[in-house]
């Protein structure tokens, strides 16, 4: 037997680890989505999706999908995602209704965190004052 030229054994490995990174799958809008240029809610909107219209995810953080739709990539809320087309009005409008009930969820869950984060900033500020009024006394 003679030597295995490294090459061989390279190419294969780097043809799997290519695919399983860039891998797509596709996915459908369950509703009217928002495309942002970034995964949040605090990114600018890029443009929209449709009810129905066909994308491809290449990668899910956090709730938030990284998409290529007509040629231009951007992130989405993945919980709007279907993973099949719809088939039927009631279909899509049973999408459309649980869609529009996530969008509510995550904007509450938003509020609550920015009334949470207010709160905490008050507190730190009446801690603040009320240091510097014992240091001032003290002094």
């Amino acid at each position: 037997m003679g030597r295995v030229n490294k090459k061989w054994v390279v190419i294969p490995i780097f043809a799997l680890f290519c695919f399983g990174v860039f891998a797509e799958d596709n996915r459908w809008a369950s509703t009217a989505i928002n495309v942002r240029t970034g995964p949040g809610t605090s990114f600018a909107i890029m443009g929209q999706l449709y009810t129905g219209e066909r994308i491809e995810v290449f990668n899910i953080v956090n709730g938030w999908a990284q998409i290529r739709f007509e040629n231009v990539e951007g992130f989405v809320n993945a919980n709007l995602l279907l993973s099949e087309p719809p088939q039927t009005p009631e279909e899509i409008e049973a999408a459309r209704i649980a869609a529009e009930l996530e969008a509510e969820l995550e904007a509450e869950r938003e509020r609550r965190r920015t009334a949470r984060a207010r709160r905490w900033r008050v507190v730190f500020i009446v801690i603040g004052i009320i240091s510097t009024i014992l240091i001032l006394a003290a002094g």
